[in-house]
């Protein structure tokens, strides 16, 4: 289906429709532009460039052993295990 047959389509549809169709094609632009944002996978130049946040909590006592501060954390919320 080319460009001036969609028109055609769309001109014999009421004028109230023709705004459904403004949306969707919004919503298309929209997912069409989030998918082509995308890093690809061997754009290496981008993709591994260091976040400003990364390693911000290292220095922290509580993160050196992350199983046991998880562990912690629950007993402290929910209690000890039963076992």
């Amino acid at each position: 289906m080319n460009l001036q047959a969609i028109i055609n389509d769309i001109e014999l549809l009421p004028p109230e429709k023709h705004e459904e169709v403004a949306d969707f094609i919004e919503f298309l632009k929209t997912r069409f532009s989030v998918k082509k944002s995308r890093v690809s996978i061997t754009d290496t130049t981008s993709a591994m460039q260091p976040d400003r946040f990364f390693g911000m909590w290292a220095d922290r006592e509580s993160r050196r052993d992350s199983a046991s501060w998880v562990r912690q954390q629950r007993e402290k919320e929910w209690g000890p295990r039963d076992a």
